[in-house]
C-alpha cells in the first residue's frame, strides 16, 4: 500500500447496507473455495457462504449503477466485459451512504500501480482499503482523511497481470482480507463502524469484474427481469450482422441470438448509423447533438449546431444526412462535421438505391429525390391519425418499401379518449407501383426498421422494449423478448395476484398474470415526462382500477377501468402522480406540477387539502389514517391528516413512491434504494436495486415489488432465509466431424429465492480441448435470472467415427458451495456415409 498515494475511486450508486449485517462472519469463505487464475480472467472453481447478495455487477450492461470519477471504461476480454481504470490523479465518487457489517468482493487484475477494495468509506474518503500492488504485495490500511495507518500485509506474491479474487469484510472491529478464497490478513480496528463500499486505482492501471456486496438483507427476485433494452429507438446493422440499438440510457449491441451488451451510456439516443469504417454515429434527442461512439464507449460530440435533429442516414457518398427541426434535411461532411442545407421543407427517415436516388418518408408520403434534387411523390399510405403514426423506412433489393407503425403521442390540447387494447402495430409493404399491403402484424410500437444481409427485416419494438425479425413471408420471430415495459414506473396487484403496470414513456397498461403471461389492456396519453408528471395506478375496494395520466403538453385525467369499460373520473387535476383511497373509499391524488395533495369527490371535483408541496410523487394512505407523500423536490416523505395538518417528516434522498405492507412503510427512491419504517421513527435502508427505483407496491407473497425505470425491470424484495438453487437447460446430443470444433449452448437458471452466482467447471471425458466463453464465473443473478453459456469442444483430427465424448458442465452456487448442478451433453463424431450412384441408360 503506497501510503503517500492519491486515489482514483469508484463508488456504488445508491449503496447503503443494512445495520448489523452479517451477524457471523467468522467462518469467512468456505474451506473448499479455490481459484485457478489465468491472464484471460477465468476462474474454474470456488465458493463462498453468504446470507444475501445485496449488490452485484458484472459490467455486461455498462456502468449504469456506478458513480464514476476518473478514467474508467468498459473493455472486452475474451467476450467478457470488465471495468478498466487508469491514472494517478486524485479523484473519487462518494455515495453519501453507508453500512455496518458487510463484505465487498471483486475479481481484480493489477497491471501497474495498485488497486483497492474499500469498505466503510465516508467523508474525505476515510475508510479501510485492501490493496493489491503490481509488485505482488497485499496490504490492509486505514485512511483517516489525513494519513495512512498499516493494519497488515501479505508478501504473496500475487503477480501483476493475473486475475485474483479479492474480498474485504468487516464485522464489528474485525477486518479480514482474502485472496482467491484464502484468509490472508486478519486485523482489528474500531475507527470506522459504517460507510460505503468502493474500488479504486492509483498510479497505474487495473481491471475489475464481478463486484458484489454481501450482508444481511432481503432476497431479490426478478418479476420482470431486465432484457438490456428500454424503449428501443434506432437500429443500425454492423458488418458482422450484429445490430446496434439506441434505447433510453444506453446504446447496445444485439447479436443474432439475442445477446444484448451495452457499449455506451447515452441518456436518450435516437437514430444510429454505421459507416464503412465501422464508425458509429448517434443522434441525441436531449441536447440536439450528433455524437460518434469511441472504442471505450464514450460519446464524442461531432455536430452540435443543428436544431433538434432526429433522423439520421448515411448516403452512398459517405456523407451523413440529418433532419433539422421542421426546416428540412442537411448534408454533413464526415471528415469535418460541417453541414449544408440539402433539402428544404422535407424531413424524415431516408434510404438510398444503387444509382444515388434517395427516398424519404414524411408522415404518410414517400418521396424520391434524384441526384439533381428533383422531388417526386411515389407513394402515399392511408391516414392512420390520431391514434397511430408511421415510423421508419426500409427498402429491399426489389424496390419494395417497408414502414412501421407506432402509437401517436397524445399531447394535443383536446383530451384524447382511452385507447382500448389493440392487437398491436403493423409493418406495411409498399410495392414499386405504390400499392400498400400489410406485411406483418402484432408488433409493439415499431420505431425503426433495417435489413440484415440475409434479407431479414429487423424492427425495434419501442413500446414493448423488444427486437423482432420478420422473414420475407411476413413471419415474425423474437430476437430480444419484449418485457412490455418502457421505462417501468407505476405498478399494483389485483386480488388475483395479477401485476398491473404503466410505464413512464408509453402509458401502456400491461397485465402480468401469475403464470407469466403478458397482456396489453390499453393505453392513455402515450407521452408524459418531466415537470413532475408520472403515471400512477391504484385499485379500489370494488376491484376497479384507477389510472392517473398526465400529458406533458395537454390535459390530465384520472380514469376508472372496470372490466372492459373505461370512464374518465376527473380532469379537474393537473399532473396527477399518486393515487390512494382513504378508509371510506374517497379518492386522493398528488398533483406534481402544482404541489398539491387533492381530494376528488364522487362527482370528479378536486379540492386541495395540502398546498406548497415540492414535486409530490407517490401517495399512500397509512393504517394510522395519515396520507404519506413522497416529495421528490424536498427529499422527504411527509405525513398529513385529512384536514391538511402535517404530522410527520421523514428525510430521504429523492423519494419517488410510497406504500404500506401492514404497518410498515416502504419508500422507493431514484437513488435505487428502498427504505422502510416499522411503526414510528426514522426510515432505515431496506434494499438496493439495479437502477433508479420508481413504483413500489406490496407483493402478494410478502415483501414489496419495485419498478426500476432505466433498467426497465420489476423486482421483488422480501426477507426470507436464503435457499440457493440452480438449474441447467441445454442439448443432449450434438454431432461433430473429426478435426472440427462444435459449440454447446446451455442456459444457467437461478431458481433459488435470491441473488446467486456460480463457479463453473467444464470437463471432457476424452480430455478433448474445451473453452468456456467468458470464463468460469457467473456473477450473481437475481432470483429468476438466467445466463447463456457457450462451451466450445475441439474434436481432435483423426478421431474415429462413432466416438462419443461426454462434456460435463458443473455450476457451484456462490451462496452455498454444497449446491451443485451439472449438465451433460454428448458430442458424437459422425460417420461418413457414401451412397452408390446408379446410372441407368436406355440405350
Amino acid at each position: 500500500m503506497k501510503l503517500t498515494r492519491t486515489l482514483r475511486i469508484l463508488g456504488i450508486s445508491g449503496m447503503l447496507l443494512a445495520a448489523n449485517a452479517f451477524p457471523s462472519l467468522t467462518t469467512g469463505y468456505s474451506p473448499q473455495a479455490v481459484s485457478q487464475n489465468g491472464g484471460d480472467g477465468t476462474q474454474t472453481t470456488g465458493g463462498a457462504s453468504n446470507p444475501s447478495v445485496i449488490f452485484a455487477d458484472d459490467f455486461e450492461r455498462g456502468t449504469g449503477t456506478w458513480h464514476l470519477n476518473g478514467d474508467w471504461e468498459i473493455r472486452t476480454i475474451n467476450g467478457n466485459h470488465v471495468l478498466h481504470a487508469v491514472g494517478d490523479d486524485f479523484s473519487f465518487a462518494q455515495t453519501g451512504c453507508g453500512g455496518d457489517d458487510y463484505r465487498l468482493e471483486a475479481r481484480v487484475r493489477v497491471q501497474s500501480g495498485d488497486a483497492d477494495l474499500a469498505i466503510r468509506v465516508g467523508d474525505l474518503n476515510a475508510g479501510y482499503y485492501l490493496g493489491l500492488e503490481a509488485d505482488g504485495e497485499l496490504s490492509l490500511a486505514k485512511w483517516d482523511g489525513a494519513g495512512w495507518t498499516d493494519l497488515g500485509s501479505d508478501a504473496g506474491p500475487y503477480p501483476a497481470g493475473q486475475w485474483h479474487l479479492l474480498a474485504l469484510e468487516g464485522e464489528g472491529s474485525q477486518l479480514r482480507g482474502y485472496v482467491d478464497g484464502e484468509l490472508k490478513i486478519d486485523a482489528s480496528d474500531a475507527s470506522f463502524t459504517s460507510g460505503a463500499p468502493m474500488i479504486d486505482v492509483s498510479f497505474g492501471e487495473a481491471d475489475f469484474d464481478d463486484v458484489w456486496v454481501a450482508g444481511d438483507g432481503p432476497q431479490a427476485c426478478a418479476i420482470i427481469p431486465p432484457n438490456g433494452l428500454n424503449c428501443p429507438f434506432g437500429l443500425a446493422l454492423e458488418a458482422d450482422d450484429s445490430l446496434l440499438v439506441g434505447s433510453a440510457g444506453r446504446i447496445s449491441r444485439v447479436t443474432a441470438n439475442g445477446d444484448v451488451t451495452a457499449i455506451a451510456q447515452a441518456t436518450s439516443p435516437g437514430e444510429i448509423v454505421v459507416d464503412g469504417d465501422g464508425t458509429i454515429y448517434v443522434v441525441s434527442e436531449v441536447d440536439s447533438t450528433i455524437y460518434t461512439v469511441a472504442p471505450n464507449g464514450s460519446l464524442v460530440p461531432f455536430v452540435t449546431s443543428l436544431q433538434n435533429p432526429w433522423f439520421l442516414d448515411l448516403g452512398p457518398d459517405a456523407y451523413l444526412y440529418a433532419s433539422e427541426d421542421w426546416e428540412g434535411t442537411v448534408r454533413i461532411d464526415p471528415a469535418t462535421g460541417e453541414h449544408t442545407t440539402w433539402l428544404n421543407n422535407l424531413r424524415g427517415p431516408m434510404v438510398f438505391d444503387d444509382v444515388g436516388n434517395a427516398y424519404l418518408r414524411e408522415d404518410a408520403t414517400i418521396y424520391r429525390i434524384t441526384p439533381d434534387k428533383t422531388v417526386t411523390e411515389i407513394a402515399r399510405l392511408p391516414n392512420n391519425y390520431p391514434y397511430r403514426q408511421y415510423t421508419g423506412l426500409a427498402r429491399d433489393d426489389a424496390g419494395n418499401f417497408y414502414v412501421g407503425e407506432a402509437a401517436q403521442c397524445q399531447n394535443e390540447a383536446a383530451l384524447p379518449p382511452w385507447i382500448p387494447a389493440q392487437t398491436g402495430e403493423n409493418v406495411y409493404k409498399i410495392a414499386p407501383d405504390g400499392t400498400v399491403s400489410t406485411f406483418a402484424t402484432g408488433l409493439g410500437g415499431v420505431y425503426d426498421l433495417t435489413f440484415g444481409s440475409d434479407g431479414t427485416l429487423y424492427v425495434s419494438e419501442h413500446d414493448l422494449s423488444g427486437i423482432a425479425r420478420i422473414a420475407p413471408d411476413g413471419t415474425v420471430t423474437t430476437v430480444v423478448p419484449s418485457s412490455g415495459l418502457c421505462t417501468a414506473h407505476a405498478l399494483t396487484y389485483d386480488g388475483d395476484g395479477t401485476l398491473h403496470s404503466m410505464s413512464l414513456d408509453n402509458y401502456l397498461l400491461m397485465a402480468y398474470a401469475p403464470d407469466g403471461s403478458m397482456e396489453a389492456l390499453g393505453s392513455g396519453f402515450n407521452a408524459a415526462s418531466g415537470d413532475a408528471r408520472v403515471p400512477a395506478l391504484a385499485f379500489a375496494e370494488s376491484g376497479d382500477l384507477y389510472t392517473a395520466e398526465a400529458s406533458h403538453h395537454g390535459p390530465s385525467r384520472i380514469t376508472r377501468i372496470s372490466g372492459s369499460d373505461a370512464t374518465v373520473v376527473t380532469t379537474d387535476v393537473e399532473g396527477p402522480s399518486g393515487l390512494a383511497f382513504d378508509g371510506a373509499g374517497t379518492l386522493y391524488t398528488t398533483e406534481g406540477p402544482e404541489g398539491r395533495l387533492t381530494r376528488v369527490d364522487a362527482g370528479g371535483t378536486g379540492t386541495p387539502v395540502v398546498t406548497g408541496l415540492d414535486k409530490p410523487q407517490g401517495l399512500a394512505y397509512g393504517p394510522d389514517g395519515l396520507f404519506y407523500v413522497a416529495e421528490l423536490g424536498a427529499h422527504r416523505v411527509t405525513a398529513w391528516d385529512a384536514a391538511g395538518t402535517l404530522s410527520a417528516t421523514l428525510p430521504v434522498s429523492e423519494p419517488i413512491n410510497v406504500t404500506f405492507v401492514d404497518d410498515t412503510l416502504y419508500v422507493s427512491a431514484e437513488t435505487g434504494d428502498v427504505w422502510r419504517r416499522d411503526g414510528s421513527g426514522s426510515l432505515e435502508h431496506f434494499a438496493s436495486g439495479v437502477g433508479n427505483a420508481a413504483g413500489v407496491t406490496p407483493h402478494p407473497e410478502g415483501g414489496v415489488a419495485v419498478a426500476f425505470g432505466w433498467e426497465n425491470s420489476i423486482y421483488r424484495f422480501a426477507e426470507e432465509a436464503a435457499a440457493p438453487a440452480l438449474a441447467f437447460t441445454g442439448p443432449d446430443l450434438v454431432l461433430a466431424g473429426s478435426g472440427t470444433t462444435v459449440t454447446h449452448t446451455f442456459t444457467l437458471h437461478n431458481v433459488g429465492n435470491g441473488r446467486d452466482g456460480a463457479w463453473l467447471m467444464v470437463t471432457s471425458s476424452h480430455d478433448w480441448p474445451v473453452t468456456l466463453a467468458g470464463g468460469g464465473f457467473v456473477a450473481p443473478l437475481p432470483c429468476g435470472g438466467e445466463r447463456t453459456l457457450r462451451v466450445a469442444v475441439a474434436v481432435p483430427a483423426g478421431t474415429p467415427s462413432g466416438t462419443r465424448d461426454t462434456l460435463t458442465l458443473t455450476a457451484t452456487s456462490r451462496l452455498d458451495p454444497a449446491v451443485v448442478e451439472r449438465a451433460h451433453v454428448v458430442t458424437a463424431v459422425a460417420f461418413d456415409v457414401y451412397l452408390p450412384v446408379v446410372i441407368r441408360s436406355d440405350g
